[in-house]
């Protein structure tokens, strides 16, 4: 008590050195922090804000004392993503400032820091959230996804470059669909086969009009009567007849 009355002795005559000195042996941090912007010490001011939880009134001292993770801290207290982001923004942590974006909602900022930085997996899933599925293939070809890549172009209809992430990574099924979605047969043929889908690849020969590599997988997987009308089609009756019986 005869600490406090100190304090507040001092402070009633504008010493705010020896108020906040007081008030400090007093325990009462509040009437501490008060005083130490009065001087000015932001720095002290701002810790024992940050030790009593009053968020906001820290981070406006150590935002005006130039101390931007920790008023960056604060405003993560307060959920406050894009106050946060600007003060990591002003320290160039750019990582954090766009996760805070990202946590924010500015997923087109948050992706931009990202490709910055080079994290481009971290790039591509704020660019599939806006979305922005080329922005987001892109990203996801730099971080050598393949897979991330071709979902990306595939949602984009950029079949040819689905089809070709798709065969990067060793998806042969989805690299022939993306294939037979532009009517390229014979493309689509070679990666039903490297899959080892005989009937798909089948009838990507028959659709190319390439009827004897067509009845050759027809008769591989049994169906006897596409293999006969390939075999027909190409004038080989004699085997058309054969698997007609």
């Amino acid at each position: 008590e005869e600490w406090g009355n100190a304090g507040r002795g001092y402070e009633n005559s504008a010493d705010w050195k020896n108020a906040a000195r007081f008030y400090e042996l007093a325990l009462d941090w509040r009437s501490a922090a008060r005083c130490f912007k009065q001087v000015p010490n932001l720095s002290k001011a701002a810790d024992y804000l940050y030790q009593l939880r009053d968020w906001r009134g820290a981070a406006e001292c150590y935002e005006t004392n130039g101390n931007w993770h920790k008023a960056a801290l604060c405003h993560l207290h307060l959920k406050d993503w894009v106050a946060a982001a600007v003060c990591y923004l002003s320290e160039q942590n750019l990582l954090r400032a766009a996760a805070c974006l990202g946590r924010a909602g500015d997923f087109a900022g948050a992706a931009r820091l990202f490709e910055e930085q080079k994290d481009w997996l971290a790039a591509a899933k704020c660019y599939e959230r806006l979305p922005d599925w080329p922005k987001a293939a892109h990203c996801f070809e730099m971080a050598s996804n393949w897979t991330g890549a071709a979902r990306c172009f595939e949602n984009a209809a950029a079949w040819a470059d689905a089809a070709r992430c798709y065969e990067q990574a060793g998806d042969w099924s989805n690299a022939a669909d993306c294939h037979e979605s532009m009517s390229a047969w014979l493309p689509a043929a070679a990666c039903f086969k490297r899959a080892g889908d005989w009937a798909g690849a089948a009838r990507c020969f028959e659709k190319a009009a390439d009827w004897k590599k067509a009845a050759a997988l027809y008769v591989k997987t049994a169906n006897w009567l596409k293999a006969a009308e390939c075999h027909a089609a190409c004038g080989q009756t004699s085997q058309a007849r054969q698997c007609r019986q």
